[in-house]
């Protein structure tokens, strides 16, 4: 899959774009307040019809290729190096998701995987304590 993407291109369509290839999982954007590489719920962007230049995205634009084996590390690192903002992968746990941290290094395919087997059996197995850091 490969989105296009402009500075005028909203944070909706690149989430719709995203979440249609991966059913299990979700991107958010995110502004590093404190500059200290945490983000929170306050620091999320919940404006899904800003723009990435609203957010302050650099570039003019330009495609990203996401595939089933990109790792979570790579798109959130490629979004920041082509567009200047913040993405964060989700998986989803029943009615909630859970922010990938210590999963970075999975495939998205293996990471939606694993989504949709925790939806349909209704529980989840933990792989670390760490992606259980949930948003509201």
């Amino acid at each position: 899959m490969s989105i296009s993407i402009t500075p005028l291109t909203t944070l909706q369509e690149i989430k719709t774009a995203f979440h249609r290839k991966f059913n299990a999982l979700k991107i958010d954007f995110f502004i590093d307040i404190n500059k200290d590489g945490n983000y929170t719920s306050n620091e999320q962007i919940k404006d899904y019809e800003a723009t990435l230049s609203d957010i302050g995205g650099i570039g003019g634009g330009g495609e990203i290729a996401i595939d089933d084996n990109s790792t979570v590390a790579e798109v959130e690192s490629s979004f920041k190096e082509l567009f200047g903002v913040i993405v964060q992968i989700f998986r989803q746990r029943g009615n909630s998701w859970l922010m990938t941290t210590t999963t970075d290094n999975y495939t998205l395919s293996e990471l939606n995987k694993m989504g949709l087997e925790r939806m349909s059996e209704g529980s989840d197995n933990i792989i670390d304590s760490a992606d259980r850091i949930e948003l509201e």
